[in-house]
């Protein structure tokens, strides 16, 4: 079963990040209490997909950003961040060395989620970077 806890298309405009924070973080907090460390982590992890967003893909150029919380079957949290893409470039893992200022937010995303993913979006332009984490509920 899905449940959505929240959904929201904003502009692709970095001065949006701290506002979808925010309205994350409140819903999380709603959900898992005020104190989880899930809850600080899962916005965290969605906070980079965001920027990802905004900084390497069209949304960056007036577009959009569509972020997305589902709770599946009760135990899982997915965050997924759908972009209007890019000609060249499709979100991928990569390696950052300790004298690079970014690149690391895949890599954060890829050690703090329980598994994660990039969908292309078939009928637009643009890809969908999903998250999951484990609640650990019963």
């Amino acid at each position: 079963m899905l449940h959505k806890i929240a959904e929201i298309d904003v502009p692709g405009a970095e001065s949006i990040v701290g506002r979808v924070r925010r309205h994350l973080a409140d819903k999380l907090a709603e959900l898992l209490g005020e104190d989880s460390e899930i809850a600080a982590e899962t916005v965290l992890l969605a906070d980079e997909l965001i920027a990802n967003a905004i900084r390497h893909t069209r949304s960056g150029e007036q577009g959009l950003v569509r972020v997305s919380v589902c709770l599946l079957e009760g135990r899982v949290l997915r965050v997924s961040v759908r972009d209007e893409g890019h000609d060249t470039n499709r979100p991928r893992l990569g390696e950052a060395s300790l004298d690079d200022v970014s690149g690391r937010g895949l890599m954060m995303v890829d050690q703090i989620s329980t598994r994660w993913g990039v969908i292309a979006n078939a009928e637009q332009a643009g890809s969908t970077v999903w998250f999951e984490r484990a609640l650990g509920m019963p």
